[in-house]
């Protein structure tokens, strides 16, 4: 529920002008009537009276001084909280390279392994080799045209049985 009536829902700028005098004498005049007759408008006006009241007396308090030391103190602890993130750093950074270094030292290792060994070179495929792949594949595949020679493939191969 609105704090206050249809009237003045969209124009509650009005009422913290009402309250610093900044209205015209017409507005000022036709608002003070207004508020004689709506409770909810007079209300909302009342709690901004009290929210202006106490920001005004919030604006007179002083803040405390700060101790002694406390200027200090509070760059001690800056500067440790930012030797512990470079801290973190640096661990992590040394980290990484030893990482990174014993990859490349494993990576070499490795390669040499695989050069010394003997691994067969490729070799052209012979006329036996070709047999052998004859007799596993007679014929070359060959896509079919349509969905006619789908079938008809399926079923001259004895697939379709």
């Amino acid at each position: 529920m609105s704090t206050v009536c249809r009237d003045y829902r969209e124009r509650l700028d009005l009422l913290e002008d009402y309250l610093e005098g900044r209205l015209p004498a017409s507005e000022q005049a036709q608002l003070s009537e207004h508020l004689g007759r709506c409770e909810r408008c007079a209300q909302a006006l009342a709690a901004a009276q009290l929210a202006t009241q106490v920001l005004r007396e919030a604006r007179l308090l002083r803040a405390p001084e700060p101790s002694l030391g406390f200027a200090q103190r509070v760059t001690a602890r800056l500067q440790a909280e930012q030797q512990a993130i470079a801290d973190f750093w640096h661990a992590l950074e040394v980290f990484a390279r030893r990482v990174s270094w014993t990859a490349s030292v494993l990576l070499l290792v490795l390669g040499g392994y695989l050069w010394t060994l003997d691994l067969p070179t490729h070799q052209q495929v012979g006329p036996q080799e070709t047999a052998e792949v004859q007799e596993i594949f007679p014929e070359p595949y060959q896509r079919p045209a349509n969905p006619e020679e789908v079938l008809l493939s399926l079923t001259s191969n004895g697939a379709g049985r």
